[in-house]
């Protein structure tokens, strides 16, 4: 929970505060370029009931895709798992699936929080973000956060009557964020998460994301003070509770990363385009982790988790990463599961695996017309 000194202390920093307003305007990314902030164009529809592109999720999503028929053929029993029939339980069963739906909350939804579905999905991207600073591997100039910036100050501005002012707020919160990060302390660090977060939603929502609460605070915020003192306690109370309820897990990995262990964020799999973009969490060694903050679990969902995980794995077509196991972390429940390939694919997975990675091109192709 944000205290009183917390608050003193983020005032007084921003006082010191040597960025000017709209001080911002030029490039944050150092990976931003006319073709990569093309590219988020698809991204922004003007009109926001238009669907969003194909991605891996949409994909496995739909019954009839090509691409899910092929994960699917991997893993048949995964299929099942969490299913009505005895068998689909029994794969549930071996697979751990159930440990995972009795899980406890220890760190529920705060009380006062009165819609859920606008909360949960920026306080899950802001304890990614917060995660990766407690990792001690985010870099605010080198994050999907900058390119939401870039996006929104070179493609969104230009579009809205005060999209300058917008952009002189936003650039301004940016900054300091990262001031914060920088110098601030547990709480500040949580502050400047929620900020990232808003940020990071530009670039993957664009427009969309200006169809919600994060515009109307954009458009009503006068000042960065106001911005920073829009955000509501309950969405900072969560990030903190995360982050308590997971401090253990978190250092543990932090030990490991400055023991030498290789970490990769973000990873980029070679394949992802052709199902119109596959965003992996991290890599942690050779294990690939997916980040859930949800409040309730069942074993359809896990399976689902499960099947997204593997799809990641099928469009690392050259096998860049040499994943050797796949892992779930419930940041709500401060639990993470972990299984191996061959838990998941019997023991022929690197022959399944192989197989799949040859075939998704065509299987795709093949399909296009059932997928577009």
């Amino acid at each position: 929970m944000a205290t009183g000194s917390s608050l003193a202390l983020y005032y007084r920093l921003r006082q010191r505060s040597p960025v000017p307003v709209g001080g911002i305007l030029q490039p944050l990314s150092p990976m931003a370029t006319p073709a990569s902030l093309g590219s988020a164009l698809p991204y922004i529809p003007l009109n926001p009931a238009v669907e969003p592109p194909m991605s891996l999720t949409r994909e496995l999503n739909k019954k009839q895709s090509p691409f899910r028929q092929l994960v699917e053929g991997c893993a048949p029993a995964l299929a099942i798992a969490g299913g009505r029939s005895p068998e689909g339980k029994r794969v549930a069963e071996r697979l751990g699936f159930y440990d995972l739906v009795k899980a406890r909350s220890l760190a529920p939804l705060p009380d006062g929080v009165t819609d859920a579905r606008r909360h949960s999905p920026t306080v899950g991207m802001a304890f990614d973000i917060r995660t990766r600073m407690m990792l001690g591997q985010f870099d605010p100039r080198r994050s999907a956060s900058a390119m939401g910036m870039d996006v929104f100050n070179h493609l969104l501005a230009p579009l809205l009557p005060n999209g300058q002012h917008i952009s002189d707020v936003l650039g301004d919160a940016f900054l300091e964020a990262e001031r914060l990060t920088r110098d601030g302390d547990d709480v500040d660090q949580d502050y400047a998460s929620i900020v990232f977060a808003w940020c990071e939603a530009l670039y993957r929502a664009g427009l969309r994301a200006l169809f919600s609460s994060l515009g109307e605070r954009l458009h009503a915020s006068k000042t960065v003070d106001d911005l920073f003192a829009s955000i509501p306690p309950s969405m900072l109370a969560d990030v903190s509770n995360l982050r308590a309820a997971n401090q253990g897990q978190v250092e543990q990995w932090r030990t490991m990363i400055r023991g030498g262990t290789n970490y990769t964020e973000n990873p980029h799999f070679t394949g992802a385009s052709l199902v119109g973009g596959a965003d992996g969490d991290w890599f942690i060694d050779d294990t690939l982790f997916d980040f859930k903050v949800v409040d309730t679990i069942r074993a359809p969902w896990v399976r689902k988790v499960l099947m997204q995980l593997l799809g990641y794995l099928i469009l690392d077509l050259d096998n860049d990463y040499q994943a050797q196991r796949i892992s779930i972390w419930l940041p709500r429940q401060a639990t993470v599961r972990t299984w191996t390939i061959e838990e998941i694919l019997g023991s022929e997975a690197s022959t399944i695996l192989a197989k799949a990675r040859v075939d998704v091109e065509s299987v795709m192709e093949r399909g296009a017309g059932v997928v577009a």
